[in-house]
C-alpha cells in the first residue's frame, strides 16, 4: 500500500514535470534549463522529455514557401473557376428542366389544333361534296 501511494506521487510529479516542460517548449522558453533545475528527476523523465522535445520539433508549424503559396493560389483559382462553371451549367439545366413540362404541352396543343382544323376542313369538304352531289342528281335527266 505504501508503495502504490509513493508511485502515485511520483507519477503525479512526473506528469507535472512533463506538463511544465512541454508548455515551456511550446512557448519557446528555456525548457532544458527547467529540467536541469529539477535535479532529482524520476527515471523515465529523461526519455519522456526527449520524446516531447522530438515531437515538438516534428510538429512545430512551418511557414510555407513562396512557390507553394503561388501554386496553391493558382490551384484554388482553377478550382473556383471550375466550380463557378459547373454552377452556371447547372443553373442552365435547371432553367431548361423548368421549361421542359411546358414544351410537351405546347406541342400537344399545336397537334390538337391542327387535328381540329383538319377535321373542320374535312367536314367542310365532305359537306361540299354532299351538296354538289345532291345538286348533280337533281340536275341529271332521268
Amino acid at each position: 500500500m505504501v508503495r502504490s501511494t509513493r508511485r502515485n506521487a511520483d507519477d503525479g510529479k512526473l506528469a507535472d514535470l512533463l506538463d511544465t516542460y512541454t508548455t515551456l517548449l511550446i512557448e519557446g522558453n528555456d525548457a532544458n534549463g527547467y529540467l536541469a533545475s529539477q535535479a532529482p528527476l524520476p527515471p523515465p523523465a529523461d526519455g519522456l522529455a526527449g520524446l516531447a522535445r522530438r515531437l515538438h520539433e516534428t510538429l512545430v508549424p512551418v511557414e510555407p514557401g513562396e512557390e507553394f503559396v503561388a501554386a496553391l493560389r493558382v490551384r484554388l483559382e482553377r478550382l473556383q473557376a471550375r466550380r463557378e462553371r459547373a454552377a452556371r451549367r447547372w443553373a442552365l439545366w435547371r432553367q431548361r428542366l423548368a421549361k421542359l413540362p411546358t414544351r410537351p404541352g405546347t406541342i400537344l396543343s399545336i397537334v390538337a389544333l391542327v387535328a381540329l382544323a383538319a377535321r373542320i376542313v374535312g367536314s367542310l369538304i365532305m359537306l361540299i361534296f354532299i351538296v354538289t352531289g345532291h345538286r348533280r342528281r337533281r340536275a341529271a335527266p332521268v
